[in-house]
């Protein structure tokens, strides 16, 4: 249920506020008033974009979720999980809001729901049935005469009474219920530096590769100091690793949340595996285990990354003969000559 806030003039100049988007500032304001009297609200984007922004299309579960985010990770906002079910908290709530009789909704971080406290007792107001104000103003008949008494010329309009029990008709038509348009949500808007230089740069995986929590994960480390240019240079680094190693495109691409967490993947040297393996100038480098592992459907592809010509069906007539070919240019390449072409 929504209530009524406080909302002090030290909030527009708030330093840890200004670090927020305009929005995500709005919808701090819009979160304060639909969460309980502990500053808690249920983490449902949906139902917090229903409530603090019902009119506007453009405004996306996605969306929120990045607001939320934002707020969260400029310290206003906690988000914490009891019994499977996860929770918002605004984090200075007790310092900015006093509630004189609060109702407690919802768990704390701890676990338990706060007692409520107990209500001051209030005196129910009392209707004077006696009250004679209205006696002599309305319009009475009076029973058997069948004559009307007229009253003082300002007559009163008896209002019927009205149980409020009672079931409420209701007509054909109101049971119709009418489609609803629904707006399609706008697409979720990235800066630019993420948008088009860092997202491009990073590697295809199999399975999932969230696009909003690599982006956290990333602003996160720019906010820690960490430049643009370092995470590209990192990721280049992967990606040239992944290529030698055969993974790109597979499962053991990690996610990029992972690369760009608190772990600092890009960090890393990321050292390509060229030694070779083995004796004498025609030793084989880690590719070729690489290349025994890829399946016959996927050889073309693998091929492609590591710049090695297509099966050309000419010269290749079993999945052998190209497994063969790809291990030649594998060596040619390993020795700095050009790779072998039909």
């Amino acid at each position: 249920m929504a209530r009524i806030r406080s909302l002090k003039p030290e909030f527009w100049t708030s330093e840890q506020l200004a670090e927020c988007c305009r929005d995500a500032r709005l919808l701090f304001v819009g979160l304060w008033t639909f969460s309980d009297d502990n500053g808690i609200h249920k983490a449902k984007p949906k139902r917090l974009k229903m409530e603090v922004f019902p009119a506007d299309s453009d405004c996306s579960e996605e969306q929120m979720l990045v607001w939320i985010d934002e707020l969260i990770d400029n310290g206003l906002v906690i988000e914490y999980t009891v019994d499977g079910v996860d929770y918002w908290k605004v984090t200075g709530w007790k310092k900015h809001q006093r509630i004189d009789q609060p109702t407690f909704r919802y768990p704390l971080p701890e676990g338990a729901v706060p007692n409520t406290p107990t209500r001051r007792r209030q005196t129910p107001k009392v209707f004077d049935e006696r009250s004679t104000n209205t006696s002599k103003r309305s319009t009475s008949v009076r029973q058997g005469s069948g004559v009307e008494r007229k009253g003082s010329g300002k007559e009163r309009a008896v209002m019927p009474h009205v149980d409020a029990d009672a079931p409420t008709p209701i007509s054909p038509k109101s049971k119709e219920k009418k489609p609803v348009a629904q707006s399609k949500a706008a697409p979720m808007v990235y800066p630019k530096w993420f948008e088009t230089e860092l997202w491009p740069l990073y590697p295809k995986r199999e399975g999932s590769n969230p696009k909003r929590a690599a982006f956290h994960a990333a602003n996160a480390r720019k906010k820690e100091g960490h430049t643009v240019k370092e995470m590209k240079t990192g990721t280049s680094r992967y990606v040239a690793y992944l290529k030698i190693k055969g993974h790109v495109g597979t499962s053991l691409t990690m996610t990029a949340k992972r690369f760009f967490g608190t772990n600092k993947e890009f960090t890393e040297e990321w050292k390509l595996p060229t030694e070779v393996i083995g004796a004498g100038g025609n030793g084989i480098n880690k590719r070729t285990t690489a290349l025994s592992r890829v399946g016959d459907n996927d050889l073309e592809s693998w091929a492609v990354v590591q710049g090695f010509p297509k099966s050309n069906s000419h010269y290749h007539h079993s999945y052998v003969e190209y497994r063969k070919f790809l291990q030649r240019c594998i060596v040619e390449d390993d020795r700095g000559n050009p790779v072998p072409q039909y």
